[in-house]
């Protein structure tokens, strides 16, 4: 049986050529288009596999689109020309996901203040590398992200609680609904009080 296919959404040729136990070399860029001749038993099981493959790039794109996006570092229309990925479908995932939320809040988020902590104190001590004399404002700065970098990374922020609330919600959902309904309330009562100013750890 002759068919036709394209290797773009496997992440190896490695596995076809081992699923086949052939011997000729399959090209290994993902945009070439290869002919093989396979018997009707091993379309089925090669159809899986691209569908599996499928499955796993799509989702691979939509997070690094959700990445890219929730940054600020392009936006809808950029990401379709960028990754040949239409616009109605970034839309979709942008709104299913909350991505313009998510781009609102980066900046106030914990871990995207230590990522970007964690920049500058690198670009500092690469400034302090190449200069020959230390420079006693940049080992302040220095000092300074250290400490920043620090006290973020062991405070438990309202944001993390709050993540977490939603995961274990998520988590107990399918399995008791009424449950999860009630911690649910529990933990909206809980997150604030503890966002009160009058609120002390």
């Amino acid at each position: 049986m002759r068919i036709g296919l394209t290797l773009k959404n496997l992440t190896s040729v490695i596995h076809i050529k081992k699923f086949y136990g052939g011997t000729e070399s399959v090209p290994s860029w993902y945009e070439k288009r290869v002919t093989m001749y396979l018997s009707s038993s091993h379309v089925a099981a090669l159809l899986h596999l691209c569908v599996m493959k499928e499955e796993l790039h799509n989702e691979q794109l939509r997070e690094w689109a959700k990445h890219l996006y929730t940054r600020g570092e392009k936006n809808l229309a950029e990401l379709s020309e960028d990754m040949d990925i239409s616009e109605s479908q970034l839309r979709h995932w942008a709104t299913e996901s909350s991505w313009d939320y998510i781009k609102k809040t980066m900046p106030t988020s914990k871990a995207y203040q230590i990522e970007k902590l964690y920049l500058l104190l690198e670009k500092t001590n690469e400034k302090l590398l190449r200069e020959e004399e230390v420079n006693a404002k940049d080992l302040d700065l220095i000092v300074k992200f250290t400490a920043a970098i620090k006290n973020l990374d062991t405070e438990i922020s309202i944001q993390q609680i709050i993540e977490v609330a939603k995961s274990f919600t998520g988590w107990l959902h399918p399995q008791n609904r009424e449950l999860a309904k009630s911690m649910t309330m529990h933990f909206d009562k809980f997150i604030k009080e503890r966002s009160a100013p009058s609120f002390s750890s």
